[in-house]
């Protein structure tokens, strides 16, 4: 298949190329960029909280940071997990899930009475992990580590590959990415190319943006995780 690639770097190039390997032609065109914010005002949390690689970077950029190697950090999957242990963190558990899976594994093993919770959040996300949490008693500090700006208009290059019918389907790892997509989309009046289009969602939260679209098909990944986004990757056609 002709799959378009959206991930920002520097996951995107990655996932690109892991893409190819199935045999699919991949086409790779970042929509979003991160840029990470410095650490403000004083805190002295008892454990860490990570949705994303791009919280653990920003996490681990921090000079405050080196002084909380130790303490444990919950991370929302196994990726996110191995980056926070690869940035220098010692205690890092992985719910293997989503943001309410994560917010069911710090209410299992984190004793609130010991302090505060820090979230590195990014400035657009989704609340599924803080609602989930509210109702756990945990002290949270959630601090904007990270924010995703996206294109304002479609590359010209894109647009000539979805009008031309030059892509199969688009593969999308994060709501953000769709949501930015479905806009770009619109404002380029590029609405006839949905029947053209096969979907690749990470998550179910992520498939529903395209709910209203006419869609020649959505397939979501068995669980939120890259390994089963490439397992549903293999066997399409």
């Amino acid at each position: 298949m002709r799959l378009l690639v959206t991930r920002p770097e520097p996951d995107g190039a990655k996932t690109a190329e892991l893409i190819g390997t199935l045999g699919h032609r991949v086409h790779f065109h970042p929509l979003l960029t991160p840029e990470y914010y410095p650490l403000i005002g004083e805190h002295k949390p008892a454990a860490l909280a990570v949705t994303s690689r791009n919280g653990v970077r920003a996490l681990a950029s921090w000079p405050e940071s080196l002084a909380w190697r130790a303490l444990p950090v919950f991370a929302v999957g196994d990726a996110t997990a191995k980056s926070a242990r690869a940035a220098g963190f010692s205690n890092v558990v992985s719910a293997d899930g989503d943001g309410e899976a994560l917010a069911g594994l710090i209410r299992k093993q984190f004793d609130p009475s010991t302090g505060p919770v820090l979230y590195a959040a990014g400035r657009n996300r989704s609340q599924g992990f803080t609602d989930a949490l509210k109702v756990t008693g945990v002290d949270l500090d959630l601090v904007v580590a990270y924010h995703m700006p996206g294109a304002t208009v479609m590359p010209p290059e894109l647009q000539v590959l979805l009008r031309s019918g030059s892509l199969d389907g688009v593969v999308f790892y994060s709501r953000r990415s769709a949501e930015l997509f479905v806009l770009l989309v619109e404002a380029a009046g590029l609405d006839e190319i949905w029947p053209n289009l096969d979907l690749f969602a990470l998550s179910q939260q992520i498939a529903d943006v395209f709910a209203e679209r006419p869609v020649r098909r959505i397939e979501v990944a068995s669980a939120p995780r890259e390994d089963a986004m490439l397992e549903l990757l293999g066997k399409a056609s």
